[in-house]
C-alpha cells in the first residue's frame, strides 16, 4: 500500500472509531455556533499573523466580526484558548485511538496508526492548520503552552497503553511506553514543522509516514557494543 494508501485507511479508521453512525446531525442552533466560533478564529489568526498574536486585544477579535466582547468569551476563554482548544480535543481523539488498537499490537505501531489518523485530521484545513503553526512558532509563551500540552498528551496516551495491557505494567514497562509515546510525537511535531517550512508543498501525512518510518528503522537497531 502507497503512502497515500496509507493515510487513507488511517482517516477511514479514525471516523469509525471516533463518528459512530448512530450520531445526530447538528440542529441549526449547534451550526450557527460553529460558524460563529470559526469567524472569531479566522478573524483572530488574521489579525495575529498582521500584527503579532501578543499585539492583539480581545476587543479588536470582537470588532472584527462585529461581536460583543462578551460574546468572544462565550466561545474561547482567553485569546490562547484559540490554540489551546484544538490541542485538547486532539488529546481526546488520540487517547480514543490508542484504546480503540488492538490489546496485543506494539506500542510503536499503535502509535504510528494513531498519529497518521491526527495527521490527516489537521491537515483537513490546510490553511488555517498553517497559519497556527506559524503564530505559534513565533510567539514563545504558545510555544511553552505547547509543551505543556504535549506533555499532558504523553501522559493520556502512556495511560491508554497501559490501561489495555493484560499483565501488570511496572515503573520499567511505563518507562518503556512513555519513551515510545515521547519519540514518536516527537517525530510527528517535526514532521509538522518541516511541512510548514516547506509550505505544505506535500501532504502532511507523507512528510509524518517519512518521519515515523525512520523512527522505527532506529528502534530496531541493536544497542551499539561497549
Amino acid at each position: 500500500m502507497g503512502k497515500s494508501g496509507v493515510i487513507e485507511a488511517a482517516a477511514a479508521e479514525a471516523r469509525v472509531q471516533l463518528d459512530p453512525a448512530t450520531d445526530a446531525a447538528p440542529g441549526l442552533r449547534e451550526r450557527k455556533k460553529a460558524m460563529t466560533r470559526l469567524a472569531l478564529e479566522d478573524a483572530a489568526l488574521e489579525l495575529f499573523q498582521a500584527k503579532g498574536f501578543d499585539h492583539t486585544t480581545v476587543d479588536e477579535i470582537a470588532e472584527a466580526c462585529n461581536v460583543s466582547r462578551r460574546t468572544f468569551f462565550r466561545y474561547f476563554a482567553s485569546k490562547e484558548d484559540i490554540f489551546s482548544g484544538d490541542k485538547e480535543a486532539h488529546q481526546h481523539e488520540m487517547f480514543d485511538l490508542i484504546a480503540s488498537r488492538p490489546a496485543d499490537e506494539p506500542a510503536l505501531e499503535s502509535l504510528r496508526a494513531t498519529l497518521l489518523a491526527l495527521a490527516a485530521d489537521l491537515e483537513s484545513d490546510r490553511a488555517r492548520m498553517l497559519a497556527k503553526v506559524r503564530i505559534i512558532n513565533e510567539t514563545p509563551s504558545l510555544r511553552s503552552a505547547g509543551l505543556e500540552h504535549e506533555q499532558d498528551s504523553i501522559d493520556l496516551v502512556v495511560d491508554a497503553l497501559a490501561r489495555r495491557s493484560e499483565t501488570p505494567v511496572d515503573d520499567e514497562a511505563r518507562f518503556r511506553l512513555r519513551l515510545v509515546t515521547q519519540a514518536a510525537m516527537g517525530a510527528l511535531r517535526a514532521a509538522i514543522d518541516r511541512w510548514v517550512a516547506t509550505g505544505a508543498k506535500e501532504s502532511l501525512g507523507e512528510v509524518a509516514i517519512d518521519a515515523l518510518d525512520a523512527l522505527a528503522a532506529g528502534f530496531g537497531r541493536a544497542p551499539a557494543e561497549g
